[in-house]
């Protein structure tokens, strides 16, 4: 019974320090495989590129946002912090909401510029960009400004359209009434040619006539 009871003691109380080491150790290895799987997780995020997570932003402009412009403008660049696609584009506005023509946009590296038709006009300019930066983020913003003077140099695109497209009838006008005396003309010619011939056939007939009637009349 004693014995019963010794190997009954030794088996309660070997065993559980067994179970405890056991325990113990695998413990120990998961809290190592968590540092390691940290560690890999945390180098890998330092290695990969940077431009993955950093993504173009708006560095400045000219004529730069919230300024007041005091001289003729034609031209507005945006400059970002890293490259752009050429695809990427730019739209200005006036403080009324209507579009500027823009004659050209030109996409260079990290700068993006707008030249106008024709210079701002004076009040508030807003300019809204489109952009798709060179990891293929797109970026949206907009940015204004004031223009403080209107422009000393004439419009020349859409006013010098106007003026043609208004002058244009006037000189219509002008060939046509330039035009229509010569009409006449010709047809007062072909009635002053026209009648001068009968009248010089109608002579001869009645001439020849008369002198018809007097040979008859010495031949009696």
């Amino acid at each position: 019974m004693s014995a019963f009871k010794e190997l009954h003691y030794t088996s309660n109380t070997k065993e559980p320090w067994k179970l405890e080491r056991f325990s113990k150790t695998n413990n120990y290895e998961v809290i190592h495989l968590k540092f390691i799987l940290r560690f890999l997780l945390a180098l890998s995020l330092f290695t990969l590129p940077t431009s993955s997570f950093a993504h173009t932003g708006i560095e400045s402009s000219k004529p730069e946002a919230n300024s007041i412009v005091q001289e003729d403008t034609k031209e507005i660049t945006l400059f970002f912090e890293g490259n752009i696609e050429d695809i990427s584009t730019m739209a200005v506005t006036d403080e009324t909401g209507q579009e500027l023509e823009l004659k050209t946009v030109h996409v260079n590296g990290q700068t993006i510029t707008g030249e106008l038709v024709n210079p701002l006009p004076k009040g508030n300019i807003r300019v809204a960009y489109n952009i798709i930066s060179e990891d293929g983020h797109p970026l949206e913003g907009n940015l204004a400004f004031q223009v403080a003077n209107e422009p000393s140099i004439a419009p020349s695109s859409n006013d010098d359209a106007k003026s043609q497209d208004q002058t244009e009838p006037v000189e219509k006008e002008k060939e046509e009434s330039t035009a229509d005396p010569s009409t006449t003309v010709d047809d007062d010619s072909d009635t002053n040619g026209v009648s001068p011939l009968i009248i010089v056939i109608a002579a001869v007939i009645v001439i020849g006539g008369i002198i018809l009637v007097m040979v008859r009349k010495r031949n009696k």
